[in-house]
């Protein structure tokens, strides 16, 4: 009988935690929401597996599909160690048609609340493609591939 009062207990006890999730304990938009389900960062190493930058990506496509849809929209943020070194975007294998460089403060900073004067920002856009999207950022010879599922 005690056995079942405490299995009683615990099931009233985590029922009321069921209905929560992550984000209710944060004060975030709906949009910043699906920023957090849609956002990827990663480190770019070169051979000696030396970080040489790091690159975090917003499928935007997901985040506000109503105002992009016609393309696919990416907002990159990118620390790069080596200043001299141009980073190139490519999309499953065809490069960027617009890699807009952006300031820390731009329209897509409210999404991530992230802003430093370290970091590059860019609106990149591509021409629209179908299943899995590799996004390839590239420093130099060195690069890393980010993967974003579209709804089918």
């Amino acid at each position: 009988m005690k056995f079942l009062y405490t299995i009683a207990f615990l099931l009233v006890t985590f029922q009321g935690c069921a209905q929560k999730n992550a984000f209710e304990r944060f004060h975030i938009t709906p949009a910043q929401e699906l920023t957090e389900e849609n956002i990827q960062s990663l480190k770019i190493i070169n051979e000696k597996m030396d970080v040489v930058g790091v690159a975090t990506a917003v499928y935007l496509n997901k985040v506000e599909p109503k105002v992009y849809k016609k393309y696919e929209y990416f907002y990159i943020y990118l620390y790069n160690k080596n200043k001299n070194e141009q980073a190139t975007f490519s999309l499953n294998g065809v490069p960027a048609f617009i890699a807009e460089n952006l300031s820390a403060n731009n329209e897509f900073t409210h999404l991530t609340s992230f802003k430093s004067k370290w970091n590059n920002y860019y609106f990149v856009k591509f021409q629209k493609q179908d299943g899995i999207l590799h996004l390839k950022v590239t420093l130099g010879e060195n690069s890393s591939t980010f993967l974003f599922k579209k709804d089918q």
